[in-house]
């Protein structure tokens, strides 16, 4: 078993989206042939921004494990797969519930800025200049912001 990677172009024409595959071979008419086995999760580009590793390794973990594979197998592609898109760490995991958390408070959602045009394509440093800004406001949250 193996992790194959695919690319496509996101819906809005703004970027890719890395897919995952899980795929085994299997011997038809006494060849190897390529068969994929399950989809694991897509992650868009660029793969360095928090929110998409954080969603791909969540829809990983449960696809994996539903897959019940050998450990030493799970070992493998989970090697696989942190080399194409690097592995969140915990630091990581717990500043992105912090901004979630701050955002759910503001917008009523925790992805509140998904309504804001742009929000999606802008990347990391552009979000967290945009949350400063949030931040340094009047200090009254309110959920109307951004409606």
């Amino acid at each position: 078993m193996f992790v194959r990677w695919r690319r496509r172009p996101n819906r809005d024409h703004i970027g890719t989206t890395l897919i995952a595959q899980l795929v085994g071979s299997k011997r038809v008419d006494g060849k190897s042939r390529p068969c994929v086995l399950a989809y694991l999760g897509s992650c868009r580009e660029p793969v360095d921004t928090l929110r998409h590793r954080l969603w791909f390794y969540e829809r990983c973990e449960q696809k994996l494990n539903h897959l019940g594979l050998a450990s030493e197998d799970r070992a493998k592609i989970d090697a696989q797969l942190a080399v194409r898109i690097p592995r969140p760490s915990n630091v990581d995991r717990a500043l992105w519930e912090h901004e979630r958390d701050i955002l759910t408070v503001r917008f009523g959602r925790p992805d509140g800025f998904a309504i804001v045009k742009g929000w999606n394509a802008a990347n990391e440093e552009e979000r967290r200049r945009f949350l400063h800004e949030l931040r340094k406001g009047d200090g009254n949250p309110s959920p109307a912001v951004g409606r």
